[in-house]
């Protein structure tokens, strides 16, 4: 919708820090960086033929993504995933809901890549 078409915008290739949050595991991901513009269907296969997921079945007959507002990135750390624990403190919650806002300011992005490297840390001194 409009809200994703105007977060893809704001993300300047190469110098906006990309996170990809797992909603499932409710996970953190990074560190992401936009090569390009974002899009709509840039790979509009994507998510599509995920087993057990009724969104994605209407739109496996279709030449759409279920989830068409998409950036092409690089990797430019592979943290291990940073659990929600680690960072709920960083991120801006919307009332008491288990939703945050995805956009971050300058210091909750410094925030966030410390976390990653203090969990990084962590790991490897377990």
């Amino acid at each position: 919708g409009d809200r994703s078409r105007r977060r893809l915008e704001s993300i300047v290739p190469r110098h906006t820090a990309l996170f990809l949050f797992n909603t499932s595991t409710r996970e953190m991901y990074g560190v992401f960086e936009a090569q390009q513009p974002g899009g709509t269907n840039l790979v509009p296969e994507a998510w599509r033929d995920v087993p057990g997921r009724t969104a994605a079945e209407a739109y496996r007959s279709t030449n759409a993504s279920p989830f068409p507002a998409q950036i092409r990135f690089t990797t430019v750390s592979n943290y291990s995933p940073l659990p929600e624990r680690c960072f709920e403190h960083i991120v801006d919650y919307e009332g008491s809901s288990s939703r945050f806002h995805f956009e971050l300011r300058p210091t909750q992005v410094v925030e966030l890549l410390s976390a990653f490297r203090a969990h990084e840390d962590s790991m490897q001194h377990a």
